[in-house]
């Protein structure tokens, strides 16, 4: 990778999975990068509500069988990166915790990056990165790569570099490829979850927008941590959850990964997969395909249906029942109660939504 990729690949594991420390007084910052581990091995099923009987032919193999090798290729990246800065490494997991590995995370912290430096300047241009939330909206270059891919104006370059950004986040934030997760129910198509943290709602479009525009990755849903779409049940609990951004695992090809861990993981289950599905047989349509037209009733009306505001709902009345004043949420989506994932997306910018025929989110619900 050279110098440019290289930027745009340390981007994509600081917005997905990173965090920086700064303040407004001050000309410097730290960069803090994490890959976290969520299994012991790369045979390993998660504890998901979804299972493939899949029995795997290869060996299965321990995550410290990869984790020196992953360490050195990303100091090397970094360094490349940050030559004149100082790069510490935390939490490397000690051998005696094999069994422990899923909650292992591998940390580096880059220290006192001028704010002038070129990777800061390079993505964010003129704005000053003041505080740890300024992190949490796109960067100025990413906004700009959305809009050309979806005007279809994004050069040959440009692709490339959106790429090397796409494999940070995959690298970063995807989950260790396995047979536990399906798309669409226990039998459905195999699927690729990416799981960006909390803060980063807006990362989730340009996501959508560049694995589909430039990538031909169709985006299948998001199960957004909304306390009316991950959880109307007990919805406390998922208003810190992480995203569950999920991509059609065979098109994931055309992007893959770069730590050998989760790519030999994702090689095992594209080989084990084909035993079960054949990808000539699987038709699976790019978002915005197959929305749902619902029905619209009164607020009254709707709380008369169903009292408790479980299962679909309509319009996005407020409900405080559901936390949806919770303070953390995007202002944009905050004090609605949705219908689906889709209504989320249109709320928060999603260029393909431009012309939502529902258009729920301008109903008062009243």
């Amino acid at each position: 990778m050279d110098i440019i990729n290289n930027s745009y690949y340390i981007l994509g594991l600081l917005l997905s999975k990173g965090k920086i420390q700064t303040n407004k007084i001050s000309n410097n910052l730290d960069i803090i990068l994490e890959i976290r581990f969520n299994k012991p091995s790369d045979h390993s099923l998660r504890s998901d509500n979804i299972h493939n009987n899949l029995i795997f032919n290869e060996v299965n193999k321990s995550m410290y069988d990869y984790v020196l090798p992953d360490i050195i290729k990303l100091w090397n990246i970094i360094k490349a990166i940050f030559p004149e800065n100082d790069t510490y490494l935390e939490h490397i997991p000690e051998p005696s915790d094999e069994d422990d590995f899923s909650k292992k995370i591998v940390r580096w912290v880059i220290k006192d990056i001028s704010k002038n430096n070129s990777f800061i300047k390079l993505f964010w241009g003129n704005f000053i990165l003041s505080k740890p939330s300024d992190i949490d909206s796109l960067p100025t270059k990413i906004l700009e790569l959305q809009k050309k891919a979806m005007a279809k104006t994004i050069n040959t370059l440009e692709k490339t570099n959106v790429k090397f950004f796409m494999l940070g986040i995959s690298d970063a934030a995807a989950i260790i490829p396995g047979p536990e997760s399906a798309a669409f129910g226990s039998d459905g198509t195999p699927r690729i979850q990416i799981e960006v943290d909390n803060p980063r709602w807006k990362l989730n479009i340009a996501m959508l927008v560049f694995l589909q525009e430039i990538l031909s990755i169709p985006v299948l849903n998001i199960n957004w941590p909304h306390p009316t779409i991950k959880g109307r049940k007990n919805p406390r609990v998922v208003l810190k959850h992480n995203h569950q951004f999920r991509a059609h695992l065979w098109s994931y090809k055309n992007l893959g990964f770069n730590l050998s861990i989760k790519k030999r993981a994702f090689e095992s289950i594209i080989k084990e997969m084909s035993t079960k599905y054949s990808e000539k047989d699987i038709s699976v349509k790019f978002h915005p395909a197959n929305r749902k037209n619902n029905k619209y009733v009164t607020k009254g009306k709707y709380l008369e249906l169903f009292p408790k505001v479980t299962g679909l709902t309509t319009n996005p009345f407020k409900c405080f029942e559901h936390y949806e004043d919770f303070s953390d949420l995007p202002v944009e989506i905050r004090g609605k109660h949705y219908a689906e994932w889709r209504d989320v997306n249109f709320d928060l910018g999603d260029p393909y939504l431009d012309d939502y025929t529902s258009n729920i989110s301008k109903k008062n619900g009243k």
